[in-house]
């Protein structure tokens, strides 16, 4: 909340700015007004403002989360050699 880590039990108020990560994207919200039951997600827009910023559009970034290498079907999990040679490969 407006830079500062918080506890989940945080209470949550009204005027509030939040910012926190969902992966690689980034997340502002405001809170316009408090809900006192669960709502679905169409509801819940309507108390908050989205205030992120527009995801870059760099061609190369998605490249860089995904996993280029392709396991045959049923292989099964990776020995510990093939992990580190997937690593190596993946520049990790």
């Amino acid at each position: 909340m407006n830079g500062q880590n918080l506890k989940a039990s945080h209470e949550v108020k009204i005027g509030e700015t939040y910012s926190f990560s969902r992966g690689i994207e980034k997340k502002i919200i405001f809170v316009k007004e408090l809900l006192t039951n669960r709502v679905d997600a169409s509801k819940a827009i309507l108390y908050y403002d989205d205030q992120s910023p527009l995801p870059e559009t760099d061609p190369l970034s998605p490249s860089f989360y995904t996993f280029g290498g392709r396991r045959d079907r049923g292989a099964g999990r990776p020995t510990k050699k093939e992990r580190r040679d997937i690593d190596d490969f993946r520049g990790e």
